[in-house]
């Protein structure tokens, strides 16, 4: 199961480094049109924003899968105890978890609302600025199982 967690975190780091790289590509584009045509496609606002939220959420599922969202290293200086600290990351582990999944479902239900709608330049639909946050979180509340069986396996 962690090698699965593990490829499938790793693929999403990649769509999220290829997608910055379209948002640069898309910038550059932009600033090559404006001088040299006088002009900037309609799109220009609306891509890189779009694409950015895909990366930012892609490479959340990431983050959460090795536990870099938590760390700030101040465990360690208040939980005396290697009992007491392994069930706070435990805990640490099951809340990210819940959070994960609740803000999948919140954003779903949003997409499902504003599915019909399109956006105003690229056209499609508006629920694109919903979708990633629903499958980035799904996904990291997915990735967090091996996580937090580890860390109950660490507290007892």
């Amino acid at each position: 199961m962690r090698r699965i967690a593990d490829g499938l975190a790793a693929l999403c780091l990649g769509l999220a480094a290829a997608l910055t790289a379209a948002i640069a590509a898309a910038v550059i584009w932009t600033v090559l049109a404006r001088y040299l045509f006088g002009r900037t496609p309609a799109w220009t606002e609306e891509l890189p924003r779009i694409l950015m939220l895909w990366a930012v959420f892609l490479g959340m599922v990431w983050c959460t899968a090795r536990g870099t969202n938590l760390e700030a290293g101040l465990l360690d200086l208040w939980a005396r105890g290697p009992r007491l600290r392994a069930a706070m990351r435990a805990l640490a582990e099951v809340l990210v978890a819940v959070f994960c999944a609740t803000l999948a479902m919140t954003a779903a239900e949003m997409a499902e609302i504003t599915w019909d709608g399109t956006t105003p330049a690229l056209e499609l639909t508006a629920a694109i600025f919903y979708l990633p946050v629903a499958i980035g979180g799904a996904l990291a509340a997915l990735l967090q199982l091996p996580r937090i069986t580890a860390a109950l396996g660490a507290a007892r």
